[in-house]
């Protein structure tokens, strides 16, 4: 195997093992630690040090060895996991990322760093007396699969302190082994069968399948079309079972792509602890749904995002704990990171339950920065959405944390640039939510074809709730009733300035639904379902509103696909905005 792809696989695995490392430490600063955590703890290091001798990293073997006698005093109960101990442990994971990352770039490493460690490591290493084979204080024996590390093991469990120059020039003395427990039978047998069943495949595979599935599926609409003009039976049968194939292939390659939001929540323990001991606040992160899949191309794009609103939860929504206890709530602050599936859409939500945003502190904020006038009438939603405007900062002070006026704007940016929307709820004393929702894919959908004028557009089908053809009294009118709802109408000839509109005898209403909120798209024609391969929108186009991209039919024109969550919020911005003036004019007419 080539000496690249066996980095490659060293630094899966590493990266593997330091976040299960991390994981263990974070959840035992809670709970505390299990037997079977102290055991999975000593083997993460255990086996971290054991690959990275084979590819001679002396750094990360020395500093990694050094670790592992702490971890192996804890697993034998020999040593106590205290949290000043998880938190030396967590700086040394970070410690042994950095070194593995060094290892492989060929970078300097941290040498500082693992000096300072690895002194303060020494106060809590534990000889472990036991007979074992001779062999050279600290000597590395490979046998096996097993690295086995040789302590120095003659005089009872007790503190050691760091060797001197004269320990060192000393005779070897007897030595013991500390090997990790040999798995079971059966879950050994259990992980070499996953391994077996899984197989590791370069992204840019992935994407080039997906793009050829697209094209599969464009040509796949366009011999549909053709069948059914043929007036042949039989082949509109055979390629009608093509598409149904074509659909089957498409979906699982889509699966391929998606992964488990979890690879990003995990990052944000970590975060939030040595967060909420910069700012002095005790906070406990709860997660929800991280087994929640979403397509890969936006896992790591909606990581910062998110890690900002997490940080603002921490900053401006949990209280200290003498305010909390002043409040009447427990000194403990909570934030909830949830995700799930819905209508098509993922929906992540950042819950804390902290004091909630001040409306008029920001109110008096936006005033002074011009962002409205003395006298706007705004509803709390329109206040809070304040906060994402760019430069916006309610902060008294500029921190490490915030104050400068950087991040929801730009965290709102980036949301929208995966297609996604931002809402924010707040109740005072009670807390905030952020709700990001994101679509679930952005390479291939099954969509809904409409008919505007000459135009023709695709719905996500997942967001289509409804086909209602509109009454001569309904039409032309800014809202629609449906089921006892109100829902507002968005007229997409108005939208984008569409002048090439055609007669036809019936109006008929989309009605799609996204993040609880309902809008009814009024459209000329319904043409039904179709997959549909989205297509980026070019340079000029990429800020165009209510537009997520485009597709090509199988006739070879191009579709826009419409973005729905966008159409949703305009259409209830619209709605808030007529009811306001209703209210205005009817305050009016009274004086």
């Amino acid at each position: 195997m080539p000496k690249a792809e066996t980095y490659l696989i060293f630094a899966d695995e590493t990266r593997d093992l330091l976040r299960q490392m991390e994981d263990i430490l974070l959840r035992a600063e809670f709970s505390g630690i299990s037997e079977e955590d102290s055991q999975a703890l000593f083997r993460c290091a255990h086996t971290t040090k054991g690959s990275a001798a084979m590819f001679g990293f002396d750094l990360v073997v020395g500093f990694t060895h050094t670790v592992e006698n702490v971890l192996d005093a804890i697993r034998k109960g020999v040593s106590e996991l205290t949290p000043d101990l998880i938190s030396l442990l967590l700086e040394c994971q970070a410690c042994m990322a950095a070194l593995v990352a060094a290892a492989l770039e060929g970078s300097e490493p941290p040498r500082d760093t693992v000096e300072v460690l690895s002194a303060q490591l020494f106060e809590y290493s534990v000889v472990l007396p036991k007979s074992a084979p001779a062999g050279a204080p600290g000597e590395l024996i490979l046998e096996e699969d097993d690295v086995f590390v040789i302590l120095p093991a003659t005089q009872p469990a007790q503190p050691v302190a760091a060797p001197s120059a004269e320990t060192q020039t000393q005779e070897a003395r007897p030595v013991q082994a500390v090997v990790p427990p040999a798995p079971s039978a059966k879950n050994g047998g259990e992980r070499r069968l996953v391994d077996l069943q899984t197989v590791k495949v370069p992204s840019e595979r992935l994407d080039t399948l997906i793009d050829e599935v697209g094209e599969m599926v464009i040509a796949g609409a366009a011999a549909h079309l053709k069948a059914i003009k043929s007036n042949n039976p039989e082949l509109a049968e055979s390629v009608s079972h093509l598409l149904r194939l074509v659909e089957t292939v498409r979906d699982t390659a889509l699966r391929l792509r998606m992964n488990p939001i979890g690879e990003v929540f995990h990052r944000f323990p970590r975060v939030v602890r040595d967060l909420s001991r910069e700012l002095n606040k005790k906070v406990e992160l709860i997660i929800e749904g991280a087994d929640t899949e979403l397509d890969k191309s936006m896992v790591e794009k909606i990581a910062d995002p998110l890690m900002h609103l997490l940080r603002n939860s921490l900053d401006h929504g949990i209280e200290t704990p003498e305010q909390r206890l002043a409040a009447g709530k427990s000194e403990t602050g909570k934030i909830w990171l949830k995700a799930r599936h819905e209508s098509g859409s993922i929906l992540i939500e950042i819950k804390d339950d902290g004091a909630g945003l001040n409306l008029q502190k920001i109110r008096e904020k936006a005033l002074e920065r011009g962002l409205i006038h003395e006298g706007s009438q705004l509803t709390d939603r329109q206040i809070w959405r304040l906060i994402m405007a760019p430069g916006f900062s309610t902060a008294s002070q500029v921190t490490a944390v915030s104050g400068r006026g950087v991040g929801m704007d730009v965290v709102r940016a980036a949301i929208e640039a995966l297609r996604g929307n931002l809402e924010i709820e707040s109740a005072p004393g009670a807390g905030t939510t952020m709700t990001v929702t994101l679509p679930l894919t952005l390479a291939i959908i099954d969509g809904f074809q409409v008919g505007v004028g000459n135009n023709t557009f695709i719905l996500p089908l997942d967001s289509v709730d409804a086909c209602v053809e509109l009454s001569p009294l309904e039409k032309n009118r800014n809202c629609f009733t449906l089921r006892g709802a109100v829902v507002p109408v968005v007229r997409l000839n108005t939208l984008f300035s569409m002048s090439d509109a055609k007669p036809v005898e019936h109006h008929s209403v989309v009605i799609v639904k996204f993040g609880g909120k309902q809008a009814a798209i009024e459209v000329d024609e319904l043409h039904g379902e179709c997959q549909a391969v989205i297509k980026p929108l070019g340079p000029l186009f990429e800020d165009l509103s209510g537009v997520a991209g485009t597709t090509i039919l199988g006739t070879g024109d191009v579709a826009l696909v419409l973005d729905v969550p966008q159409l949703v919020e305009h259409a209830s911005r619209q709605a808030s905005h007529l009811m306001s003036q209703t209210m205005q004019n009817s305050a009016l007419s009274r004086h």
